[in-house]
């Protein structure tokens, strides 16, 4: 399909069986939540999708049955990233052959760069391998390195390269991205809290954790702040912060263990089971959750 990468994107959690297989139904169900609800794309296997935690067969059995369930309504975007170049082209191989429409990849996993030369080479040679177009993933908390608004021009230059995914903190550098790459190539912010903000600035898109959960009100949010509309744009993205009480604390499990509990308890996906060693979620804990969605308003709608 021809891809167009604006919009809320969804990075969809991965529902899986109590033996980390892909839970097919669950996956279906939820895509048909999350196009129901507007969303314009759908990420799978990253961070919130425990990408890099899922063995190599499901992985690829998750694309497919994403792709199958999406059925060319919406870009599917897959990651690909891992621990060096050789298996990021693997795995690039693997998606592309189950139909992924873009194929996102970040700088390697495991061993954070200590060079950016690192990071533009393992892109380059995706780039030159992948049959699909290639978003490059800007997640310093996995490359170890930032780029400047330059460097990124680099990236972009690659004949295959056609968005960028910026999920650090700088406001200031996202904004001067959009002002130098858009509308050419997309400018899509990765962060919860700049849903609002990446719309006033003119960006195409972004591709956000909490849009699995609560899509119809990630869509309400940018929808509001591209049209200007500054005060519902605020309340909303408040809304959309205030989901994040279910993350807990830091003595919570990580974040996609919390999220497919609520899903489960709204009858989206059966099972909140993660990858191992992720530590399920204590019966106090989910019932925390439980009472937060209850009481959320509609928010998650």
């Amino acid at each position: 399909m021809e891809c167009s990468l604006a919009g809320v994107m969804a990075a969809m959690v991965t529902p899986l069986n109590e033996d980390e297989t892909i839970d097919v139904e669950g996956v279906e169900r939820l895509v048909e939540r999350l196009i129901g609800s507007r969303i314009s794309g759908i990420f799978v296997g990253g961070t919130m999708g425990e990408g890099i935690a899922l063995r190599d067969s499901q992985r690829t059995a998750l694309v497919s049955a994403t792709v199958k369930a999406v059925d060319g309504r919406v870009p599917v975007l897959a990651n690909a990233s891992d621990t060096s170049t050789a298996r990021v082209l693997e795995n690039t191989c693997r998606m592309v052959e189950a139909g992924a429409d873009v194929i996102v990849v970040t700088g390697r996993y495991g061993f954070p760069a200590r060079m950016r030369e690192e990071t533009f080479r393992l892109v380059e040679a995706v780039a030159r391998f992948s049959t699909r177009p290639v978003c490059f993933y800007e997640n310093p908390s996995v490359g170890g390195v930032s780029h400047s608004v330059e460097e990124f021009g680099r990236f972009l230059e690659l004949e295959n390269v056609v968005a960028l995914k910026y999920s650090a903190p700088d406001r200031d550098v996202f904004t001067r991205c959009v002002r130098a790459y858009e509308p050419r190539q997309p400018v899509l912010n990765g962060n919860v809290s700049d849903i609002a903000f990446a719309a006033s600035v003119g960006a195409s898109g972004v591709i956000s954790g909490i849009a699995s959960l609560a899509p119809g009100l990630c869509v309400r949010t940018f929808e509001a702040a591209g049209r200007k509309e500054c005060e519902l744009a605020d309340k909303l993205q408040a809304d959309l912060l205030s989901l994040y009480a279910i993350y807990g604390g830091k003595d919570w499990p990580l974040w996609p263990t919390a999220q497919k509990h609520a899903l489960k308890h709204l009858g989206i996906i059966r099972g909140s089971t993660v990858t191992s060693p992720f530590v399920p979620l204590t019966s106090e804990q989910e019932t925390a959750i439980e009472r937060m969605i209850d009481e959320s308003d509609g928010k998650v709608q």
